[in-house]
């Protein structure tokens, strides 16, 4: 090819991708709204963007993703949740129980999918889960969690007569969680106490009141992955078996975890983000939960608490931690 033909040959291929660049949409701005710190769920968010490029949504090309609220801050959601909706993002992605509530004071319009959000028709988000009905869907748990976790603590602890569970000062969920805990509890004619707590604060004091309650073991309702590594230390020094509601407080110590599948719901929201996105309206995909239940034993806690874990439990656990 001569000189003069490579010329004209480059200049249309530049051309082509000039023209191809033009016609390529704009990345799609996903907003997304939680108070808590990014890095307690980096893994699950890496399940949320993995699950969206398996269906062909890839960050950076198709969406991005605008966080807001993960600074600790709850008091700031209603702000956060009105700058945010105000600015038009194609959808809001909810973490948390408030951050929903503050999205829809701010819009009824811009589409929000909740993640993991516990009884969201109880709470007023949804009209069912099978017909949501406004302009908010998303993932929740199932409750079932709630009884499963105290019979775990009567299998591990036949002895154990008195329970108690901390519950999140003003958060409607967190006291439903209590009502769960004490009926599960009654039904296996066992004792158990609310030692109530704030947003944030150190647990000592709360620590403290277990200790006068004289308490045998510890439920950890799911309000609290911030402070799990906190909770579960604390537990230990003080001998105390720790019951989690979700697999992370084992992992970071507790004795015992069972809980829904986690990686699920964030995996299942990333299809609904999807087909919003596509087109379709939230009040017409089905609220999603989770099928899967997942038991986490710390033997390394078991251990420094002098706790022999049966056998029949552990062969009931779908991970030990050794």
């Amino acid at each position: 090819m001569n000189r003069r033909n490579l010329v004209l040959a480059a200049g249309a291929v530049a051309a082509l991708h000039a023209a191809h660049a033009e016609a390529q949409p704009a990345p799609r701005r996903i907003g997304w709204l939680s108070p808590i710190p990014r890095d307690i769920w980096k893994g699950n968010l890496a399940a949320f963007t993995t699950q969206m490029k398996e269906l062909g949504q890839v960050e950076g090309r198709d969406y991005t993703i605008e966080f807001w609220g993960d600074a600790g801050k709850s008091d700031l959601l209603g702000e956060q949740a009105r700058i945010l909706a105000g600015s038009n993002p194609a959808l809001i992605v909810a973490g948390t129980s408030g951050s929903v509530r503050a999205l829809m004071a701010a819009t009824s319009s811009v589409p929000i999918v909740f993640i993991a959000v516990g009884e969201p028709v109880q709470q007023g988000f949804v009209a069912s889960l099978a017909r949501p009905g406004a302009n908010v869907t998303g993932t929740t748990f199932r409750h079932e969690v709630f009884l499963k976790l105290v019979e775990l603590v009567r299998a591990t602890l036949p002895a154990v007569g008195r329970l108690a569970a901390f519950e999140l000062e003003g958060d409607p969920v967190s006291k439903r969680v209590s009502g769960r805990f004490i009926d599960a509890a009654l039904a296996m004619g066992l004792r158990l106490d609310i030692v109530r707590t704030r947003y944030g604060e150190d647990l000592g004091r709360a620590f403290g009141e277990l200790r006068g309650l004289k308490s045998e073991a510890l439920l950890i309702s799911p309000q609290y992955p911030p402070q799990a590594k906190e909770i579960a230390d604390r537990a230990i020094r003080v001998r105390l078996p720790a019951f989690g509601s979700f697999t992370r407080y084992a992992e970071a110590g507790a004795l015992m975890s069972f809980a829904n599948d986690l990686l699920l719901p964030w995996t299942r929201a990333a299809a609904l983000v999807d087909k919003i996105l596509r087109g379709a309206k939230p009040a017409d995909l089905p609220v999603e939960e989770p099928e899967r239940f997942v038991m986490t034993v710390n033997q390394r806690t078991a251990r420094a608490i002098g706790i022999a874990i049966p056998q029949s439990v552990l062969l009931r656990a779908d991970k030990v931690i050794e």
